[in-house]
């Protein structure tokens, strides 16, 4: 097994109240925990995760040196940062995982990062009572010989060495983006966030299937992005309409 997580020097860096667990039920909900309304980016990580979430209630499944599973707790933003916050967390991981050799990777509105059509990692984002929000990222890092990994998952070992620099870095420039990102003015937020995740948005120009939380299955064309980051879709009728928590699946074409 890679001993890939070990000192993250380049985070902490970034983050002086970095945390490295040996294992969590879920870094989302101990990052939360440790809120105490500091403007500082506070980050927990691990490699073993023991009741990952992630979006619409689905499970982070990994086995202990699998996977990272990192939470990034970020000062209160504003509406126009919140609604793009999670695609934004997307292209910045995609384009830390760009620089250190994944060149493949891109992202699937509106929270996972792919490489050829199967899944590297996962982002669910969270607000907090407090108003500060949480970026929670699971980064498959490699797979053991001894079980079958979830079908159409892929991991980072498959693309690049895997070692504790190369995470170190993967970590840090995400972070890093994030938080330029995120010390934007409101005024600016909507038109960086477009530059960052057009580029690397694999769902435009796609032929999607829409499945909405009411049952409801429907298909269309993903044409854009609203003003809020949400999903433009235009179905074979015509008519345009707007994805905003739905689960969105590519279809071949």
């Amino acid at each position: 097994m890679i001993e890939w997580c070990q000192d993250f020097p380049r985070t902490k860096a970034l983050s002086p109240l970095l945390e490295v667990l040996p294992t969590a039920d879920s870094t989302n909900r101990v990052v939360s925990e440790r809120d105490t309304g500091s403007e500082e980016h506070r980050v927990v990580l691990t490699s073993h995760q023991t009741a990952g979430r992630g979006r619409l209630g689905r499970q982070w499944l990994s086995h202990p040196g699998e996977s990272l599973a990192l939470s990034i707790l970020f000062p209160p933003l504003s509406p126009g940062h919140l609604s793009w916050f999670p695609v934004v967390t997307g292209a910045c991981l995609v384009g830390a995982l760009h620089a250190a050799g994944v060149t493949k990777a891109q992202m699937k509105w509106p929270n996972d990062v792919l490489v050829d059509g199967e899944k590297l990692a996962g982002i669910l984002c969270e607000s907090l009572s407090s108003g500060r929000v949480v970026a929670g990222i699971g980064l498959n890092i490699e797979f053991h010989g001894n079980h079958e990994p979830v079908p159409g998952s892929v991991a980072l070992s498959r693309f690049v060495g895997v070692t504790h620099a190369v995470v170190d870095s993967i970590v840090s420039d995400t972070l890093l983006g994030l938080r330029r990102w995120s010390e934007t003015t409101p005024q600016d937020a909507e038109k960086e966030a477009r530059a960052l995740v057009h580029p690397v948005l694999a769902t435009l120009g796609q032929q999607v299937s829409v499945h909405e939380m009411d049952g409801e299955v429907w298909s269309g064309t993903a044409e854009g992005l609203s003003p809020q980051g949400h999903l433009l879709v235009t179905t074979p009728a015509g008519e345009a309409r707007v994805v905003v928590a739905s689960d969105v699946r590519h279809l071949r074409q």
